[in-house]
C-alpha cells in the first residue's frame, strides 16, 4: 500500500462521532466470542460518544487519533497519571490503542502504535516521559 499515510493528532470534536463508531466496532471486533456478549453490546456508539466527550474533556488524558485519508482508523487514549496499582509520579499509561481489523493487514495497526510511542513526547508533559 504504497502512498498510505497515517496522521496521529490530538482528537478534535469534528472527529468524535467517528472515533465513537471506531471504538464501537474495534470493541465488538476484539471481544465477540471471548467475553460475555452483554459487556461486548454495552459499547455502543452512542455510548463510545459519550466516553469520548468526556476523555477529551479530562485534563489527565490524552485522546489521539489516527487518520487515513482524514478519516478515523484507530484511536489511543494516554493517562498522564496511570491507574492503580501503579505508584510512580513520572509514569504515564497508554490506557487504550484500537485499530479498525480492515487495516490490519495493511500493518496500520503496528505503524499506529509505533508512531504514538515515538510522538509522545508531543503529547505528554516532559516529566511524565522515561
Amino acid at each position: 500500500m504504497g502512498g498510505m499515510t497515517i496522521r496521529i493528532v490530538p482528537i478534535e470534536p469534528p472527529w468524535f462521532e467517528e472515533k465513537a463508531q471506531v471504538q464501537s466496532c474495534t470493541w465488538r471486533e476484539l471481544n465477540q466470542g471471548h467475553i460475555p456478549q452483554g459487556i461486548v453490546d454495552a459499547i455502543t456508539p452512542e455510548f463510545a460518544l459519550k466516553l469520548t466527550r468526556s476523555h477529551a474533556k479530562d485534563p489527565n488524558q490524552v485522546v489521539l487519533v489516527a487518520l487515513e485519508n482524514n478519516h478515523v482508523i484507530g484511536f489511543a487514549e494516554l493517562l498522564q497519571t496511570p491507574r492503580s496499582p501503579i505508584k510512580r509520579s513520572e509514569a504515564a499509561e497508554l490506557a487504550s490503542l484500537y485499530v479498525l481489523e480492515s487495516c490490519h493487514r495493511h500493518r496500520s495497526a503496528r505503524l499506529v502504535g509505533r508512531r504514538i510511542q515515538h510522538q509522545r513526547p508531543r503529547f505528554l508533559p516532559s516529566h511524565r516521559l522515561p
